[in-house]
């Protein structure tokens, strides 16, 4: 990776949030003390946001928006606002709509299936839900935003880490939903090695893990999750 070259980084809907009110308060002029939040996972983990929102400031870091976290935000004027002003969306169009949309469709549903390595087979890293619209069981939201952000190459920062993470009822496994969901995107075709032979395979990174990741040389540590696409500027679509 060039130095100084941003990094592409997809967050789900809850850290839209999360980032999107910490730039409003920012931006309010008045003290807030963010350790004090009510909201425990924003009290827990505020230094880690805050790194997160100031490598976006600096474009170290460029966020990006797939359409499942857009579909849930849209409604939402202020969230709409941050995503315009500091977000990136995927290059999706009339030619290639049809086939990211099956594409993730197909990724979403191996998420939710057992997997083999080795001849041992491992329970499903993500969950099925039952629609009841439908009368059958389909992926979550969660799936689709993880399987669009894996076709787009990238990472994907969350603090959900009950469906993106780890397995509550593996107590042998901290990483095994995160392990899962990497050795489905390799055997599907969504990992690669750049020209310097480094690997790279789109992951789901908790809040608690890439916080001291970014707190260091931000191109360093994450010169593995160069993506494999180009992405619009917020401003220039919404």
């Amino acid at each position: 990776m060039e130095k100084n070259k941003s990094v592409y980084l997809a967050i789900d809907s809850d850290i839209l949030r999360k980032l999107t009110f910490i730039d409003l308060v920012l931006n309010s002029g008045e003290f807030y003390n963010f350790e004090e939040s009510e909201d425990p996972i924003l009290k827990k983990w505020s230094g880690y946001f805050l790194r997160l929102y100031y490598r976006m400031k600096s474009d170290e870091i460029r966020l990006v928006i797939v359409d499942g976290v857009f579909q849930e935000s849209q409604h939402s004027e202020s969230l709409v606002a941050f995503m315009k002003n500091y977000c990136y969306f995927p290059k999706i169009n009339a030619v290639n709509y049809h086939k990211k949309a099956i594409e993730a469709r197909n990724l979403a549903y191996a998420y939710c299936q057992e997997y083999t390595v080795d001849d041992k087979t491992f329970p499903p890293p993500m969950k099925f839900h039952y629609n009841p619209e439908i009368n059958a069981y389909s992926p979550t939201t969660d799936c689709y935003i993880m399987a669009q952000a894996s076709i787009e190459g990238i990472g994907l920062v969350t603090a959900n880490g009950k469906d993106f993470i780890f397995n509550e009822r593996s107590k042998n496994e901290n990483n095994a939903r995160t392990i899962g969901i990497m050795t489905i995107n390799e055997k599907m075709g969504y990992s690669s090695k750049n020209l310097d032979s480094k690997y790279k395979n789109p992951r789901p990174y908790h809040i608690r893990t890439i916080g001291p990741m970014i707190s260091k040389n931000t191109n360093q540590e994450f010169e593995a999750t160069e993506a494999f696409n180009d992405f619009d500027k917020g401003t220039e679509i919404l």
